[in-house]
């Protein structure tokens, strides 16, 4: 287990939109959220990148998809010989 918690957001949009939502995009929205927001009411958006610098990673962030889509993972096919090793 990661430790972290598995959330889903659902996005009504008002209007289109020209490009997919990035997550470096939604990273920064956040950010400016928290900024205008005054997150916890006396931590600034400065505090909370500075646990990213501590290594405490307080969010992770996925590049949005269409409902109920994701992506196919990229990974290797596994070869006969780890798959003997796996199941015998």
């Amino acid at each position: 287990m990661n430790g972290y918690r598995d959330y889903t957001m659902k996005l009504t949009l008002k209007s289109p939109i020209v490009t997919s939502f990035q997550s470096d995009t939604l990273f920064g929205h956040i950010c400016w959220a928290i900024h205008y927001l005054k997150w916890d009411d006396e931590r600034s958006v400065e505090d909370f990148l500075a646990l990213y610098d501590e290594g405490k990673l307080p969010l992770l962030i996925s590049n949005g998809f269409p409902k109920d889509y994701l992506p196919k993972p990229i990974v290797r096919p596994i070869l006969q010989e780890e798959l003997s090793s796996i199941f015998g």
